[in-house]
């Protein structure tokens, strides 16, 4: 399965690799670092795991995200908060439904629920107010 991940990320150094390693673990064969002008080695914690990069100076996540989602290539995306680490058996299991399902959500908290819902709605037009509801 061709998956890219989009890491959005403001000042996430230390969790960029954590994050990295548990994408690749579970399959996923592109990690793109979206960096809204991160100031703690964000950016060279991604280029030295030869990570994509995308810099967008002060971008808010919703944007970023879009962003890279305009230029992905791959038939299915994966959006991780970098503090929100989940297990490589987590993304295994949410990934293991676009089997049968064209959108997979997965969300800890209210952030990234709204962040699915915008995420749903900018892909297909349909409204959600929330995804897990």
């Amino acid at each position: 399965m061709c998956i890219t991940a989009i890491i959005p990320a403001l000042n996430n150094g230390g969790a960029i690799a954590p994050l990295a390693a548990a994408l690749k673990e579970a399959g996923v064969q592109r990690i793109v670092v979206v960096d809204r002008r991160s100031t703690d080695g964000t950016i060279e914690e991604a280029e030295r795991l030869d990570l994509s990069v995308v810099r967008l100076n002060g971008a808010s996540r919703g944007y970023a995200v879009r962003e890279v989602l305009m230029a992905v290539d791959t038939p299915y995306v994966l959006v991780m908060s970098p503090e929100a680490l989940l297990p490589p058996q987590d993304i295994k299991r949410l990934l293991s439904h676009l089997r049968y399902y064209d959108i997979a959500v997965a969300a800890c908290r209210g952030g990234a629920r709204r962040l699915a819902s915008w995420l749903i709605r900018a892909s297909s037009g349909a409204r959600a107010g929330d995804p897990l509801a």
